[in-house]
């Protein structure tokens, strides 16, 4: 597990999902991201996973319940493409999203800082 520390700065995106349940939320996190568990246990209301770029470091957490899923990440381009597929996920199925960005001045820095280490 990755923590994160006080200094982290990440961009933060939330969708707010039409009527779904977390099993499907859950396909589409797999279906983006590697080393997901195949379900998820009996009885979860909630659910946060943790990933880390293995070439900059950068560490996206995406957390999920019933009807809202939120991605935060220190690289933009992670979460223009966790968006797209989300997207392109909901579309397919004929759900609405709404979205709301929260983006941060200091994810700038903080990324180039991981990229510069290089």
């Amino acid at each position: 597990m990755f923590v994160l520390s006080p200094a982290h700065h990440s961009s933060r995106h939330r969708h707010r999902i039409g009527a779904i349940q977390l099993p499907p939320l859950h396909e589409w996190i797999q279906a983006i991201f590697p080393d997901v568990p195949p379900r998820l246990d009996e009885g979860t209301t909630e659910q946060r996973y943790f990933f880390r770029n293995t070439f900059s470091g950068a560490v996206a957490v995406v957390e999920f319940r019933k009807h809202e899923m939120l991605f935060e990440c220190e690289n933009a381009s992670t979460i223009a493409i966790i968006k797209e597929n989300i997207t392109r996920f909901a579309n397919y199925r004929r759900i609405s999203l709404e979205e709301f960005v929260t983006p941060s001045e200091a994810t700038i820095g903080s990324f180039l800082s991981l990229v510069s280490k290089l």
